[in-house]
């Protein structure tokens, strides 16, 4: 078998493939589901990945335990987001010709969610090393559903905490530096009846990611500079352990986005919005932007001011402080 079944009762709708090496979770999530053998709550994880794919098709490589790679498996058929956090009207993902067209409007507020449960995993990880019990999820699950009993020793200092920050549209950095991404991707199946998200993840654990590799011998020729890793913040922690607490948090923030719309996640992810409030540019492929970067709108579009005080939303590109 080329995979190991894991599962774990304070999970029991996560099923987790972990992949001692693998060309990319990514990938084979999508082949998982061409073959129609996608199951909702189908976690890939890989202790060590040969030609991962970040925004832009951007290459990356891990080596075993140095990183978390893992793409979570939703099936959208039968989900419901709130159109309007003041309304009780939905949107529903079995509408044949819309499925991919309404989900595309709420795929970046997806994004956010995502990076505010990573936010919050990692913070709840920090206490609980903090209070000197093992960071273990399971052995850990009393702490993990009551965050408030958490002792913490106040001669430690919160990090993570202080200098967690989200980047426009899916970065997670701590203080100046990249720590993590992710990669959403909406997906039809080979019959076009299951319409499926896929939510890919990657976190530095134990060093840095490798961006360039000599595939006639394996070796490293470049690996990224500009980031950081949380065994840098003493936190030493193994992949599955931290794919369990950012899945369990996820569904949890999934729930509030179904049940109460975007307010609260937008809320949340502004509260550690990289930039907010400076001048930045954003660069893609057509244009060039500047700006004050004043806030995000309900559809997840980054908003700036610029000199003529205009406001203007923001689709897609590469965020930079000016």
């Amino acid at each position: 078998m080329e995979y190991q079944i894991l599962l774990n009762k304070f999970l029991p709708d996560v099923t987790v493939f972990l992949y001692k090496e693998i060309s990319s979770t990514h990938k084979k999530a999508k082949s998982i589901i061409m073959n129609n053998e996608g199951k909702s709550g189908l976690c890939l994880i890989a202790l060590k990945q040969s030609d991962g794919i970040g925004q832009y098709n951007r290459k990356w490589y891990n080596s075993e335990d140095s990183q978390l790679s893992m793409t979570l498996l939703i099936n959208l058929t039968s989900q419901k987001i709130n159109k309007n956090n003041n309304k009780n009207e939905n949107i529903l993902f079995n509408e044949k010709e819309s499925i991919i067209q309404d989900f595309n409007k709420y795929l970046w507020q997806l994004s956010y969610m995502t990076c505010v449960s990573i936010g919050e995993s990692l913070i709840l990880i920090e206490k609980i090393n903090n209070s000197q019990e093992s960071i273990d999820f399971c052995q850990n699950y009393k702490f993990i559903l009551n965050k408030l009993n958490i002792n913490n020793n106040i001669e430690n200092v919160l990090h993570i905490s202080n200098n967690l920050y989200y980047k426009w549209v899916n970065d997670i950095f701590l203080g100046n530096l990249k720590l993590g991404g992710v990669l959403h991707e909406v997906v039809n199946s080979i019959d076009i009846i299951d319409t499926w998200l896929l939510v890919s993840i990657g976190i530095n654990i134990k060093g840095m990611p490798i961006i360039s590799i000599n595939k006639h011998n394996n070796k490293i020729t470049e690996k990224l500079t500009h980031a950081s890793f949380l065994a840098q913040f003493g936190i030493n922690i193994d992949p599955i352990n931290l794919a369990y607490y950012i899945i369990h948090e996820w569904f949890k923030q999934y729930k509030i986005l179904l049940r109460n719309g975007f307010i609260k996640i937008k809320k949340s992810w502004l509260k550690r919005a990289l930039f907010l409030g400076e001048k930045i540019f954003i660069t893609n492929e057509l244009y060039k932007e500047s700006g004050i970067f004043i806030g995000i709108d309900d559809y997840g579009r980054l908003m700036i001011q610029n000199d003529e005080n205009e406001i203007k939303t923001i689709i897609h590109g590469s965020m930079y402080k000016y």
